[in-house]
């Protein structure tokens, strides 16, 4: 049995189990809506206005795009209000940048399918369930960080 922040007890399985049922969908599909936007707006940007025969600077923006959204996903489930800025930012930076490449007309179901995505995923970390998973994180960290200064103050 672990205490939560308002001195109720309940199980840790229990307990992880309803968090996951809630809000497992909203973070998976955040995620993976994510994953697409960003992917595509790198194929869309460099296919239409930063054409280049070298193709390491696609690869590299990719690289340097998915180790922010990971960390900026790592950071969220932690609990820091810091990750989600990351994410906002990945996916308006995705839509933004999507949005130029209309001038060297590129197919439009790739281009609507990157503006569409984007704006799903901002959607969703707009939803009342994602809010409350942030919420309920940021209480998370706030109990382990109750509970480490109880063990320190244990010593």
């Amino acid at each position: 049995m672990l205490t939560h922040m308002n001195g109720s007890s309940y199980q840790t399985g229990q307990e992880l189990h309803r968090f996951l049922s809630r809000y497992f969908g909203v973070f998976i599909a955040e995620f993976l809506l994510s994953c697409f936007a960003i992917g595509g707006c790198v194929s869309l940007v460099f296919s239409t206005y930063l054409r280049s025969p070298d193709r390491s600077l696609s690869v590299l923006a990719l690289a340097l795009a998915w180790a922010v959204s990971a960390a900026s996903h790592i950071a969220l489930v932690r609990g820091y209000a810091w990750g989600l800025r990351g994410l906002i930012g990945l996916n308006g930076l995705a839509v933004l940048a999507a949005l130029p490449s209309y001038a060297y007309r590129p197919h439009m179901g790739g281009y609507v399918s990157v503006l569409l995505l984007g704006l799903l995923a901002l959607l969703v970390i707009n939803t009342r369930r994602y809010r409350e998973m942030r919420v309920r994180l940021v209480g998370y960290r706030e109990t382990r960080r109750a509970n480490r200064q109880a063990a320190k103050a244990a010593k």
